[in-house]
């Protein structure tokens, strides 16, 4: 099951690319930034896109404070320093009301040790090495419970401090240090990032090979699925229930109507298009598959299989997967109507007859299905279904082994209304369906005190426009 959402980092406070001509310092996350001196951005020394161009006097400060410290974070950047000033050029001076005594200073390199070094609460610590005139990576890092600050560079631990960094709020300064004319540099700063609340690193690391991202649009893929939908003009909700965070929006709805079926898998009606599932699922279109308005069960259109197929990726599908859609032969022909990659099932037709193959063994082809009208048709666990009634019942089981890509069609014949549920819902004769299948909703109040309150079994759950995946 795959979900399309958007994806943002909570626990970054401090973002700043250096890419926009238009916003040179603008930071990702809505904080401002003052330039003091000429800091500009320019290709030369940056790492992707543009980087801050810094020369004589010139940094960037911003305008209020952020609050780190008490307990884990971590400051990164791309950064290269030429020369600096007396006594040293910084890359980042975080500090307090009193400039120096909570301090978190980062030196690129200091004249005085021929090294960079690190300055926390006034104690100090030296890097292995001269790291001028080259581009490198700088972390520092704070685990809280170790009180432990560790600077990797260019992901490779170098130095290490064993302080407490109490939670305060920090005044920052990039390019210099609390004294406004002496601790700037002529260099570039790259993708500078302050992350509160996690150690992105705690081991040696390979650096960030692509800009660092704020939000990003991903797929949350599920084995098993809930669903739910949410009152309309309500904004799109996902939880990463496991690191108790929402991953979209920060409204989660007052009211979810809870899907009777939690075990369906897939619902497609083919009225929209050739694809359109009501679970959001990505269906693969092979061949050229058409609606068609002519022949319809339900509904304005139905899916003429023209030759092709449609084919569903990535799923977990069990021996007790219920499979079942309405079908119309327009003439006797040869076809697949169901079927799993390497032979592991499949149900199709020989002439006018009804037949099943499984694990490569030969089919039973003996119930006869009509021509020029609908039938309805259902895998359920081991039995085969025409028309609500029980046509061949497998004793050796039509799937032995999970199916994980299920293809619908080969041959030229017309489905609606397909449904794949991941149990058995016949056992005996039943009556087909006279509707649309629809999904069933239960209506739950205050959803996050009740079915869905942090933590949940280190789930990830989801709430999109219409659905809720578990």
């Amino acid at each position: 099951m795959k979900l399309n959402y958007r994806h943002y980092e909570r626990y970054t406070k401090v973002l700043l690319h250096f890419d926009d001509d238009n916003e040179p310092f603008k930071d990702e996350c809505g904080n401002t930034w003052t330039a003091y001196g000429s800091p500009t951005i320019g290709t030369t020394n940056a790492k992707f896109g543009k980087a801050l161009t810094t020369s004589g006097n010139s940094y960037l400060k911003l305008d209020g404070s952020i609050t780190i410290g008490g307990k884990n974070f971590t400051i990164d950047c791309w950064n290269y320093v030429s020369s600096g000033n007396y006594p040293a050029p910084f890359s980042l001076f975080a500090y307090d009301n009193n400039d120096t005594t909570e301090a978190i200073n980062l030196f690129t390199y200091h004249s005085d040790k021929d090294t960079g070094r690190i300055c926390i609460n006034k104690t100090w610590v030296s890097l292995k090495a001269d790291y001028r005139n080259a581009l490198h990576h700088f972390a520092l890092v704070y685990q809280h419970s170790l009180n432990l600050v560790t600077i990797y560079v260019d992901g490779v631990k170098d130095a290490s401090l064993s302080i407490t960094v109490n939670r305060i709020a920090r005044y920052l300064k990039v390019a210099n240090t609390n004294n406004n004319t002496a601790g700037c540099f002529t260099g570039t700063v790259d993708e500078f990032r302050i992350t509160d609340g996690i150690a992105r690193w705690t081991e040696n690391f390979t650096p960030p090979t692509s800009p660092c991202i704020l939000s990003e649009d991903k797929f949350l893929v599920v084995d098993s699925c809930k669903l739910y939908s949410i009152p309309p003009n309500k904004p799109r909700v996902v939880l990463d229930l496991a690191n108790n965070q929402k991953l979209y929006s920060a409204v989660v709805p007052a009211t979810l109507n809870k899907c009777a079926d939690e075990n369906i898998v897939a619902l497609l009606h083919f009225d929209e298009s050739t694809t359109k599932d009501e679970l959001d699922n990505t269906w693969q279109v092979n061949g050229s598959p058409t609606l068609t308005t002519e022949t319809v069960k339900f509904g304005s259109s139905a899916l003429d299989l023209n030759g092709g197929s449609i084919q569903l990726n990535n799923l977990n599908l069990s021996g007790e997967a219920t499979i079942e859609g309405w079908i119309y032969m327009p003439a006797i022909s040869d076809v697949t109507f169901f079927s799993a990659p390497n032979d592991k099932f499949s149900i199709q037709s020989l002439y006018s007859a009804l037949g099943v193959k499984y694990n490569n063994a030969g089919g039973v082809f003996s119930v006869a299905y009509p021509i020029n009208e609908w039938f309805h048709l259902a895998k359920s666990a081991n039995s085969i279904f025409l028309n609500g009634v029980k046509s061949y019942d497998d004793a050796y089981q039509i799937l032995q082994t999970p199916v994980t890509s299920l293809v619908i069609g080969t041959g030229n014949f017309i489905i609606d209304e397909l449904r794949i549920t991941n149990e058995t819902l016949y056992t005996a004769d039943f009556t087909p369906p006279t509707a649309p299948l629809n999904l069933q909703y239960e209506q739950i109040d205050n959803p996050i005190a009740s079915k869905i309150k942090f933590p949940h079994n280190d789930q990830t759950v989801a709430i999109a426009s219409k659905k809720y995946f578990a």
